[in-house]
Order: structure tokens, then C-alpha cells, then sequence
């Protein structure tokens, strides 16, 4: 079984929950906002990589 994290965003940084253990990171606003920045990218090229593999079920689907 994989260990599960925890990040928890905070008003000072991020708190990290790892095997039964918190870590806080403590983070400028400017750092916060790029992390929150790298986040969505992510996200969204995760969407995009989702939306492809969808796209090419159905064009495998009416083909055959």
C-alpha cells in the first residue's frame, strides 16, 4: 500500500502530513502563489492528457 500525503496550505505555508509525521514548510507569498501556479498547470495538463485518451477511445469505438 502506498503512504498517503497530506499538503495542507497555510497562512505562513504549507504543512506536509507524511508517515504519521507534519512537516511545515514555511513559504513567502510569492512562493506560495508560484506553487499555486505550478498546481493548476499541472492540473490542466492533466485534463488535457485525460480529454486525449477519451477522444481516442471514441475514434477507436466508430471505427470499428
Amino acid at each position: 500500500m502506498k503512504e498517503k500525503v497530506l499538503i495542507i496550505p497555510r497562512n505562513d505555508g504549507m504543512a506536509v502530513s507524511a508517515g504519521g509525521k507534519v512537516y511545515v514548510v514555511e513559504m513567502t507569498a510569492e512562493q506560495m502563489l508560484e506553487m499555486a501556479l505550478r498546481c493548476q498547470q499541472a492540473g490542466m495538463e492533466m485534463l488535457r492528457n485525460e480529454q486525449r485518451g477519451v477522444e481516442t477511445e471514441q475514434l477507436l469505438v466508430n471505427e470499428s
